[in-house]
């Protein structure tokens, strides 16, 4: 319990997991992001891409997610869109669209070119 109780575990952020039949680089969801501090913005995702919103740790955010016909974001259904409190981690916010099971390149360079891509867009 003293462990539990502790800041031993850190929050490292919210993710939203979009999955989706689309082309890759077609936009699948449209993300409306409010937070406590008045900050207000909207964003296109699109597949096959991780999107990190730097959001400072702690921030209470509201994600309004309205994908397209074909994806899901995890309310019952693909197109089913909805509205999300989360808190912001120490990474802020992921919104994951790489699909899944995620599609590695079977090249060598490439798959460590998307590898690297995919932690450059994580902070890395």
């Amino acid at each position: 319990m003293q462990v539990l109780g502790s800041d031993v575990f850190n929050n490292l952020g919210s993710v939203v997991v979009a999955v989706s039949d689309v082309k890759e680089g077609e936009t699948l969801l449209t993300v409306g992001v409010k937070t406590e501090t008045g900050e207000q913005y909207a964003l296109d995702i699109r597949q096959g891409y991780l999107q990190r919103l730097t959001i400072p740790p702690g921030i209470p955010v509201v994600l309004d997610l309205n994908p397209k016909p074909h994806t899901d974001v995890g309310f019952g259904g693909k197109g089913l869109r909805g509205r999300v409190k989360v808190i912001s981690g120490r990474l802020g916010i992921v919104i994951d669209a790489r699909g899944r099971p995620l599609k590695l390149a079977v090249d060598d360079e490439a798959r460590v070119a998307q590898l690297r891509s995919w932690l450059w867009s994580l902070g890395g």
